[in-house]
């Protein structure tokens, strides 16, 4: 793997992030309506029958983007800081900050 793979699946993994702390929306159905309608006819329905899949207990990481949680985890807490600012919050960095990034990409690339 070079530097421009390793800056791809590093914005694939920023992404991931990125989506998952933004909220996810509302529920297609309000409990009470869910409920009035499961009164009105009898049948009662669990949250993934009413499309509620959103919900913590159904989220799952995927494997790579836990590999390199793992990777970052072994960072220094500046170049932790950095890449989260570099690839889930898209900020545009200081000459600084942009040296402490590919420090930390040297050494993702070096665990990888």
């Amino acid at each position: 793997m070079n530097i421009k793979d390793l800056r791809r699946l590093l914005f694939d993994w920023g992404n991931y992030w990125a989506k998952m702390e933004r909220p996810l929306g509302y529920s297609r159905v309000s409990i009470t309506a869910a409920l009035a309608e499961s009164a009105r006819t009898g049948i009662w329905t669990t949250a993934k029958d009413r499309g509620q899949l959103h919900m913590a207990d159904n989220l799952k990481t995927p494997s790579w983007v836990l590999e390199l949680d793992e990777i970052m985890n072994k960072l220094s807490p500046d170049e932790r800081r950095a890449i989260n600012l570099r690839y889930i919050k898209k900020a545009k960095l200081c000459k600084d900050k942009s040296k402490i990034v590919l420090s930390a990409e040297v050494h993702i690339l070096s665990e990888l």
